[in-house]
């Protein structure tokens, strides 16, 4: 899957670059994120996840994803990986992962009991 495939409809910008690089995993933790995974960097209470891009793109990660919330204080000229601003991301993200991991819901089986 690419960038393309994974956030169509979903970020602002109005071209998603990175269309031919395949994505081998995703991660909203820094210290998990592997060679050509997707970081997602969520606003937080407290700070930001973009204060962790930076470890993420250290460990591999060849695209950040962050919140627009709470953004506009960094810096993001620094990174040299692509960003791509989210507004909500946090309500957004569970579309993301659904479509990553390809519906895996749409496999399960649903049994519904009920006692009358």
């Amino acid at each position: 899957m690419n960038l393309v495939e994974l956030l169509s409809g979903i970020v602002e910008e109005t071209a998603i670059p990175g269309s031919d690089f395949q994505i081998k995993g995703i991660a909203l933790d820094s210290r998990e994120v592997k060679k050509d995974y997707v970081f997602f960097a969520l606003a937080g209470a407290m700070e930001h996840g973009l204060l962790y891009a930076k470890q993420a793109i250290e460990n591999g990660a060849f695209a950040v994803i962050y919140d627009s919330q709470g953004s506009d204080e960094f810096q993001l000229g620094q990174f040299e990986v692509e960003l791509l601003r989210v507004k909500n991301l946090r309500v957004k993200l569970g579309y993301i992962a659904d479509r990553f991991y390809q519906s895996p819901s749409k496999e399960l089986a649903v049994i519904g009991v009920t006692g009358t």
